[in-house]
């Protein structure tokens, strides 16, 4: 089944504001949700370097599970 990533920033959580999408798109699409660094469910908190370690850690996740499509918010 082919990844769908939903990526979420600040306020909430990609859990919660992709609900509708990832309901719909469930049995099609294996879900990762991704919560930028402190933010939302995120196990990383925001470091002084923001916009660099958010960047590598959507990276990791993504090289973690894969190519697939991005949705972001």
């Amino acid at each position: 089944m082919q990844n769908i990533y939903f990526l979420h920033g600040f306020m909430g959580t990609a859990q919660s504001h992709f609900s509708h999408q990832i309901e719909h798109y469930q049995n099609k699409y294996e879900i990762n949700t991704i919560d930028l660094p402190g933010h939302g469910k995120s196990s990383m908190e925001a470091s002084e370097n923001y916009f660099e370690q958010a960047i590598q850690y959507v990276i990791k996740r993504i090289k973690e599970q894969g190519p697939g499509v991005k949705v972001r918010h």
